[in-house]
């Protein structure tokens, strides 16, 4: 509690003076963001690609996914558009990364503030992003749980019968 008040009670208007050391950590972060930001793009846009055009590449490879041509035609649409829905979703993570890092570097390397405080808003917008995405599944998964005790039960009542 004390550590609390005595954050509190800090000056409203004190600015926050980053040190040369979280500077250069500031900086390091947008230089991997970048790099991995660019790299989730590409690999993004190819897994795109390849969910497009699966109906024309899986039959190229008949020996990689051997039951597809088992497979009814909606049961492969269905997993294209998962895939692309899934891949939006990626995007939006990989934009967000990347624009943090191209605007943390900037305004390290030109000492501008803007930057680093667009820089910011972007990593707050990935993390919020993050967080809904994981509430989103961890309510799924407790669906699934709850959908698979409900059919267990279900079965074990049909059985005593």
């Amino acid at each position: 509690m004390g550590n609390n008040q005595a954050f509190d009670q800090s000056a409203p208007n004190t600015p926050l003076i980053l040190t040369d050391e979280a500077q250069g950590y500031l900086k390091a972060a947008g230089s991997w963001a970048n790099f991995l930001g660019i790299l989730s793009i590409i690999i993004g846009t190819l897994l795109l690609l390849a969910a497009v055009f699966a109906n024309v590449l899986l039959p190229a490879l008949p020996g990689a996914f051997p039951g597809y041509k088992d497979m009814p035609a909606t049961v492969v649409a269905i997993i294209c558009v998962t895939v692309v829905l899934f891949d939006i979703l990626y995007f939006f993570f990989a934009v967000h990364l990347f624009q943090f890092g191209r605007r943390a570097k900037k305004g390290i390397v030109f000492k501008d503030s803007a930057h680093v405080t667009e820089a910011m808003a972007r990593l707050k917008s990935f993390f919020k992003l993050w967080g809904i995405v994981t509430i989103v599944i961890l309510c799924l998964f407790g669906l699934e749980v709850i959908f698979l005790v409900i059919e267990n039960v279900g079965v074990a009542a049909m059985q005593h019968k």
